[in-house]
């Protein structure tokens, strides 16, 4: 219980664990590869050289492959959104190219 308690998205399972990694591999610019069929837990996942820029700040998901997303009442949508959610301080900051 208390490992549940540290974890900071804890309603985060493996359905929707998956279908993140799935978007992730599906997109115009895959960030990860994760073979061909349904992402689970047998796929074999790995990182992309569009997926290592994106870590390392050279890239940016949302302009690589846009976006078109309904978070809290806001519809985000585009290639060109001024800001990101950072997970470091769990707050709303100015995307890099804004």
């Amino acid at each position: 219980m208390r490992g549940a308690a540290r974890e900071a998205r804890p309603y985060l399972g493996d359905t929707w664990a998956y279908a993140a990694i799935e978007r992730l591999a599906r997109a115009e610019v895959p960030l990860v590869s994760a073979g061909a069929g349904v992402v689970d837990r047998h796929s074999a996942v790995a990182l992309t050289d569009a997926g290592r820029r994106v870590l390392d700040g050279g890239a940016d998901h949302v302009a690589l492959n846009g976006v078109d997303r309904w978070i809290g009442g806001v519809h985000l949508v585009g290639r060109d959104v001024a800001w990101r959610w950072d997970e470091g301080v769990e707050a709303v900051v100015a995307s890099a190219s804004a």
